[in-house]
């Protein structure tokens, strides 16, 4: 089985799995149309890559030769907790980043599993080890979660941080039915600008806009909301992008917080 059958069979799997049943019913908004999400920018809703375009996209890739396997140095654990008007971060692995602030730990997207697949068998594969183990973690209080791609949203490592740390869960119009199915019912659903408030030491949780898209399966794309999180706090905001590409909304999110303390962004990496 050469390198590039190994690539389209597992775009096939997740395309085709049977996760298929997430549709968000609610009302129509300016990014809603009663069935499916959309990005706010214009020239993103003449039509999105159909599913030949993508495998002729995948086709038209160079393969490039992939390491098995990366070893890397041993981090330090990081801290229980930092207090009031600290902050720390610690980048883990893909888009999961431990942020604590002010006496509270927020992990975004967790991923610990081998694969960012529908099955631990096939589709892509991590060559380096997280960095950090997911028994040395802190207490986590929020999980921060900004689209339904295997890469950002992984069952199986959320079942075990829930069941270790049960943690509230935030998450993007739609996403609360999948979690629930897995037995996670600590999920809240957020719309773009709504925020929790429910937090220690002043700080607050809005879920804003990004431009991207969602699906775990080829029947249900589009069928929850993505975005990223903008952590408020009184010694500094922090945003956390999740997966975007560039938009107006970055304008909004200036004029709606000012300046931010971080900004954590995402990087394109395309190779199959």
């Amino acid at each position: 089985m050469d390198g590039l059958f190994r690539v389209y069979a597992a775009f096939l799997i997740v395309f085709f799995s049977a996760n298929c049943g997430n549709t968000q019913g609610g009302t129509i908004s300016e990014h809603f149309d009663g069935s499916r999400f959309f990005n706010s920018e214009k020239e993103d809703r003449s039509g999105e890559y159909t599913f030949i375009q993508r495998l002729r996209w995948l086709r038209s890739m160079k393969l490039v030769e992939w390491p098995e396997w990366i070893e890397d140095p041993v981090r330090p654990r990081p801290p229980k907790k930092v207090e009031n008007g600290e902050l720390r971060i610690t980048h883990i692995n893909q888009a999961t980043i431990l942020i604590q602030i002010s006496g509270v730990n927020i992990l975004t997207d967790p991923i610990w599993s081998e694969r960012a697949s529908v099955v631990s068998w096939a589709g892509p594969k991590r060559v380096r080890a997280p960095g950090v183990k997911m028994e040395d973690l802190p207490r986590i209080d929020y999980i921060l979660i900004s689209h339904d791609h295997y890469d950002h949203l992984d069952i199986a490592t959320l079942k075990q941080l829930t069941k270790k740390h049960s943690p509230i869960l935030f998450a993007g119009l739609g996403v609360k039915r999948l979690l629930e199915s897995t037995g996670m019912n600590r999920g809240i659903e957020v719309d773009w600008w709504q925020e929790y408030d429910s937090l220690p030491n002043d700080l607050k949780i809005i879920f804003v806009p990004a431009r991207h898209s969602s699906g775990r399966g080829l029947l249900n794309r589009n069928s929850t909301l993505w975005g990223g999180f903008v952590i408020q706090s009184p010694s500094g905001n922090v945003y956390f992008a999740g997966d975007t590409a560039y938009g107006e909304f970055l304008t909004s999110l200036k004029e709606r917080f000012g300046g931010f303390r971080l900004a954590l962004l995402p990087l394109g990496h395309y190779e199959p």
